[in-house]
């Protein structure tokens, strides 16, 4: 998977052909997430080791994408596509590797940062891609095949230094559900670096005794990304009550909000 890495697997279905068979029998040895912080004109090296699990020989394709992850998922596109797509400062060794029978091979590349970039995240991914292995057979004038095909992305992230983090909070709403309360909070990454930072919420009474303390998920929220938090108030009895956020990230100082809320 990216977000930080990604690894699939597709399905095809076609008529007029029978072929059942896995298209490369292949794994990866090696991270999947590779992170470079260089400066402008710096380069950088990666290497990943792709092992033939068949008895057959294969050949993996390995290519350049671009990824976004947001609270809708992760999507990829051409490489090169994105504002941020770090695809243009990697170069792939070879673009076709290929793998003997039961052996291994390397997959490798060069991260160059260009002179003149501008500071902050940027990233791209190798996605790696086997060749078909397909063994056929006819049944009569119409047929169905299937192949499976295995699939593993690379994430690549480069940090140039010089530039700024910054988080904020952004819209915030209560929703009023058959089990309770939800409170809705948003974080706003409007810095250079993506960040990963934790929320946490002390929910606090009218006497200003603690009632509860919640924490969001562990999300990264990407530069000029928005992440959502959903956070259910359980147990708690009608009446007004003062909220504490906090967002804390380790490169930057936390930051914090307080609302009142009344619940019925």
């Amino acid at each position: 998977m990216l977000p930080h890495s990604l690894g699939w697997i597709v399905v095809m279905l076609w008529t007029m052909l029978v072929a059942v068979g896995f298209a490369g029998s292949f794994s990866v040895e090696g991270t999947l997430v590779h992170r470079y912080q260089l400066a402008q004109g710096a380069l950088d090296t990666g290497k990943v080791n792709l092992r033939n699990t068949s008895t057959e020989g294969t050949t993996v394709g390995a290519k350049l994408i671009d990824f976004v992850d947001t609270d809708q998922g992760v999507a990829t596109y051409g490489g090169g596509t994105l504002k941020r797509s770090a695809a243009a400062w990697v170069t792939i060794a070879q673009p076709l590797v290929e793998v003997p029978e039961s052996s291994q091979a390397p997959v490798e590349w060069t991260v160059r940062v260009p002179d003149g970039a501008p500071p902050g995240s940027y990233w791209a991914a190798i996605e790696l891609t086997p060749s078909a292995i397909e063994s056929a057979s006819t049944v009569g004038r119409r047929s169905v095949g299937i192949a499976v095909v295995q699939q593993y992305s690379i994430s690549l992230f480069v940090e140039v230094p010089g530039g700024k983090t910054s988080l904020s909070f952004g819209a915030k709403s209560l929703e009023q559900t058959q089990k309770g309360a939800v409170l809705h909070a948003s974080l706003v990454n409007d810095g250079d670096y993506r960040l990963r930072p934790k929320l946490y919420v002390d929910v606090y009474d009218d006497r200003g005794v603690e009632r509860s303390h919640l924490e969001g998920k562990d999300l990264w929220i990407y530069p000029d990304t928005t992440r959502d938090y959903s956070l259910p108030l359980e147990n708690l009895p009608p009446g007004k009550y003062s909220l504490l956020i906090v967002a804390d990230d380790k490169r930057l100082d936390p930051i914090g909000a307080q609302y009142t809320i009344e619940l019925r």
